[in-house]
């Protein structure tokens, strides 16, 4: 390579006088939060983004007490996904006929694992058994520290050996929880691009 066309970085930054900000100093970008510190979150104490479903097999989770806190809704999880996105559906849409098969009666309730995640634990509201020990999920989580295991027939719930310390939820409305998990995923009427995916439209 010819001296010319080897690469100087010195001369992208302001030291050649042009003022343009040198792409390799750190502190020509902006600065981002620091996910150990408290300053990652906002400011009442919930990330700008929040998982939904169920937790890793390793965690120890608790789920929010208070009944006001429980939310039952309509939801879709896109398992197309590399995450499983979970939709929500806002209460006054009529889901067409077509696709009501593949919506799911949710229930949902805000969590926080040991490790300090906080996310909405979702439980499908049928008549299977995965409903039956799901519901023994929620009422035990919302007391004591959990790991929810499946067993192939249902959740099993396991309890740690040593004794944590009561969780802290941020005193923020369920809508707060809501907004953070499905701002970008509310499905609102049938121009969504999920529904006119579900329906087989293309445009």
């Amino acid at each position: 390579m010819d001296d010319e066309e080897k690469f100087h970085p010195e001369e992208e930054g302001d030291s050649n006088g042009s003022g343009r900000l040198d792409p390799f100093d750190p502190a020509s970008y902006k600065k981002v939060p620091d996910p150990l510190s408290e300053d990652s979150v906002f400011s009442n104490g919930l990330p700008s983004t929040l998982r939904v479903g169920k937790p890793h097999n390793d965690w120890y989770i608790r789920l929010h007490p208070h009944p006001d806190y429980r939310l039952r809704a309509k939801t879709f999880v896109d398992r197309d996904s590399k995450s499983r996105d979970c939709y929500l559906f806002a209460p006054d849409f009529e889901i067409p006929e077509e696709i009501d098969d593949l919506v799911r009666e949710t229930l949902i309730v805000p969590a926080v694992a040991r490790n300090g995640i906080y996310f909405l634990y979702t439980l499908n509201i049928n008549e299977s058994s995965w409903y039956a020990t799901g519901k023994e999920v929620v009422r035990r989580g919302v007391k004591e520290w959990v790991r929810v295991k499946c067993d192939g027939e249902g959740y099993e719930v396991k309890n740690p050996q040593s004794k944590f310390p009561e969780p802290v939820f941020p005193d923020v409305p369920l809508r707060e929880y809501l907004v953070r998990a499905f701002s970008k995923r509310l499905v609102r009427d049938a121009n969504h691009p999920l529904v006119k995916r579900l329906l087989g439209i293309v445009e």
